[in-house]
């Protein structure tokens, strides 16, 4: 996650042409979610046997991470809300919505760190709810949303179609969504993992989060079929002015904060 939350930083600052409303608040943020990430693990062991001491310790840990998380998601709308403009491009797009999916998924992931709560929800979908939304909506976003920038730079100035940029962006936050929200509710109501078959009370949730993979499917063939289809035109004879005129970068002096 770390690594992602260092790029959502870089395309926020390079889509507003604005400075990390907080830099000294972010490095800090991500340093101590790097220390306490290492001390979270038995929050997946609470059913194991661990004790109460153990299960204390995990849970303490596992709630203190909501700190550096929280300084770093404000960071981020602090920078949105305080720029003069916000350039909604297929990567920011992506960035925006990566951080709409991870308030979600931090919200029912600290829950899980309640050692009751715990008891209830953990070997239910509602685990993999948690983990899909960060997962599509950080890690996958954040790849899609560097992909998009460099990739006029990787394909020696070609351009990608936008407008299919766009549909790719659309059906992967809408499915994912989709996916994501099924598996949460199901899994709040008792959704059991690692079976063969359900309860019919259960099968929309299923049916809906099936629907929702579906949708992503269909968007990352508009996406293949865009990368290929720019892929074999010919290079802009300009590469600066292809990465101005389609994913508009800004001058190298509205970089990062200080």
């Amino acid at each position: 996650m770390i690594p992602f939350f260092g790029l959502f930083y870089e395309v926020i600052s390079r889509f507003t042409d604005a400075k990390v409303y907080s830099y000294t608040s972010a490095v800090f943020a991500l340093g101590l979610l790097m220390v306490l990430s290492e001390l979270v693990w038995g929050h997946h062991l609470f059913n194991s046997g661990l004790g109460i001491t153990w299960d204390l310790f995990f849970s303490t840990t596992s709630f203190l991470v909501v700190i550096p998380s929280a300084l770093t998601v404000f960071n981020w709308i602090a920078t949105l809300w305080t720029a003069n403009r916000i350039r909604l491009t297929t990567p920011m797009l992506f960035v925006i919505n990566g951080i709409m999916d991870f308030v979600i998924g931090g919200i029912t992931g600290v829950m899980q760190s309640n050692v009751g709560v715990n008891e209830i929800v953990h070997g239910t979908y509602w685990v993999t709810g948690h983990f899909h939304f960060i997962f599509i909506g950080v890690t996958m976003g954040g790849t899609f949303a560097a992909f998009y920038i460099l990739f006029p730079t990787l394909s020696a100035g070609r351009v990608y179609d936008e407008r299919l940029a766009r549909w790719h962006f659309y059906l992967t936050a809408i499915g994912s969504f989709l996916m994501s929200i099924s598996w949460t509710i199901g899994g709040f109501l008792g959704m059991p993992r690692y079976v063969a078959g359900y309860f019919p009370f259960f099968m929309p949730f299923q049916d809906g989060a099936v629907t929702g993979g579906v949708i992503i499917g269909i968007g990352q063939l508009i996406f293949l079929y865009n990368i290929a289809k720019s892929w074999v035109k010919q290079p802009t004879t300009d590469i600066s002015n292809a990465l101005e005129s389609r994913i508009e970068l800004p001058s190298p002096e509205a970089g990062g904060g200080e």
